[in-house]
């Protein structure tokens, strides 16, 4: 009889000291630039609750792919971006939130959890704030990274676009007559520039008033006045313009 009541008292203390488990949430993969990683909806389960071991594998494998993304991503408007890194910008901060929100959490849960020795959880909270804070500012910088995509493929085309223009536009020329304005544009400095059939241009800086340009090859050079007045009856909805930069916000 004792004998018995030993070994229910042992078994009693045994089950008293064990930590019921229970099934973690649901896992999601996430895949980032080749890197993958699991993260689970906590908002209804302690991570606390379940087994340590895996949930320690998530988290080391979630630090290393929101180290990925930081690092893909730290470029700032004046850097070189690729097209993958690009689409990360763009996509990132639909693709990645759900992982973020699970992310913020777990951290906020499994403060007091037994997890593994070698996972560092501070680090892991710390770089889910920093790729929700890059996530963020996402939108404006790929607005400014397009923009001058778009100015840079401005610029490049526009020798193309002038000889294209005067291979339309330009006839022979009748002596007596002022050419023909065949192109004008205004450049991302606010720079205009209209261009004449005999190669003669009419140039305005921003703040100061038109100046004529004679044709490099003229013998003689031609009077300003019409070339002047030609420019400045040229309509305006006409004038090719350069894609605009955002001005830069005030310190």
């Amino acid at each position: 009889m004792r004998r018995t009541l030993l070994c229910l008292a042992l078994a009693a203390t045994v089950v008293g000291c064990g930590k019921k488990r229970v099934a973690p949430p649901p896992e999601k993969t996430l895949t980032v630039l080749g890197k993958k990683a699991v993260y689970r909806d906590w908002s209804n389960v302690s991570p606390c609750d379940v087994d340590p071991r895996p949930l320690s594998g998530e988290v080391t494998a979630m630090t290393e792919l929101l180290n990925e993304a930081l690092g893909q991503t730290s470029a700032d408007e004046n850097g070189i971006w690729s097209d993958e890194q690009l689409a990360l910008l763009e996509d990132g901060p639909i693709v990645l939130s759900p992982a973020l929100a699970a992310n913020e959490t777990l951290s906020r849960k499994a403060a007091a959890c037994p997890l593994d020795p070698s996972v560092d959880l501070k680090v892991f909270t710390e770089l889910t704030a920093q790729t929700r804070r890059r996530m963020d500012g996402a939108s404006g910088l790929l607005g400014k990274l397009k923009a001058k995509a778009a100015l840079a493929k401005w610029k490049n085309d526009l020798p193309a676009n002038i000889a294209s223009a005067k291979g339309e536009w330009c006839a022979a020329p009748k002596p007596g007559v002022t050419p023909d304005i065949f192109f004008a544009f205004e450049d991302d400095t606010g720079r205009v520039e209209w261009r004449f059939c005999d190669d003669a241009k009419v140039v305005a800086a921003p703040g100061s008033p038109p100046t004529f340009e004679p044709p490099p090859a003229a013998k003689k050079k031609p009077k300003d006045k019409p070339y002047l007045d030609s420019a400045a009856k040229y309509p305006a909805s006409d004038v090719q313009r350069a894609p605009k930069l955002a001005a830069p916000a005030e310190s």
